[in-house]
């Protein structure tokens, strides 16, 4: 009950906030971009307490049974993320529904997790949120120490961690490995998020033509592979 109002809450802020005749509005642009992030957040934890509730066959049950429609899942939610991307902000109903539809899908990839280890999973998503308010406070006192030159050098060790997971998928690493690549992954996405933080502090002030879905992504998507590489660590 709680959750479904801090979600009626987020979706009236957004609405009142956000758009200026049926577009979006650079007026308060990171409030706008931070509402989309938390909408983003409760949505995914929606979705899973769905799919808890009618008690849907999970990806690891589909896996043992039907290992090919977990790729199918994986390449669907890359696809729909593609799709948000690249549809403009101007079809905006139509962005929306593929941004929910991407999520409703992110959650069910997630659901097995909130299955497998219930609590750690509450302790994580409390723990995520901690850190993330922690990093976001420091990029915005502190914004000299974070800079925009540091995309490239990430987005390089960012596709260097998918090499090695992928790797992995095929030779599958030790159980040391993988905590230490746990380790590397959240150092990673911590730079991430500094730096995605800066990104939006610099969109907010040359806004000419807003699109929260796109803005807020960079952050959301920080916070959920934080949120993936903690909970393994928690285990």
């Amino acid at each position: 009950m709680k959750q479904l109002i801090l979600l009626l809450l987020v979706i009236l802020a957004i609405l009142k906030n956000s758009f200026v005749k049926n577009k979006f509005t650079c007026k308060n642009f990171l409030l706008n971009a931070y509402l989309y992030i938390l909408l983003g957040f409760i949505l995914v934890a929606t979705s899973i307490d769905l799919f808890k509730h009618y008690k849907t066959p999970s990806l690891y049950d589909v896996y043992k049974s039907h290992g090919m429609r977990l790729f199918m899942a994986l390449f669907v939610t890359i696809g729909l993320l593609i799709a948000v991307i690249a549809t403009p902000p101007k079809f905006l109903v139509g962005k929306h529904i593929i941004w929910v539809t991407w999520i409703a899908v992110l959650g069910y990839i997630f659901y097995p997790l909130a299955q497998l280890r219930p609590r750690v999973f509450e302790q994580t998503k409390l723990l995520v949120f901690t850190y993330m308010v922690f990093l976001t406070l420091i990029t915005f006192n502190w914004p000299s120490i974070v800079s925009l030159s540091w995309g490239k050098t990430l987005f390089m060790l960012l596709i260097l961690l998918i090499l090695i997971h992928v790797v992995g998928f095929f030779s599958p690493y030790t159980s040391q490995t993988h905590y230490m690549i746990s380790y590397a992954a959240i150092v990673l996405f911590s730079f991430l998020m500094l730096y995605d933080t800066k990104k939006l502090m610099v969109k907010a002030k040359q806004c000419v033509k807003a699109d929260y879905i796109n803005d807020s992504l960079g952050v959301f998507l920080d916070g959920m592979n934080l949120f993936v590489n903690m909970f393994h660590l928690g285990r």
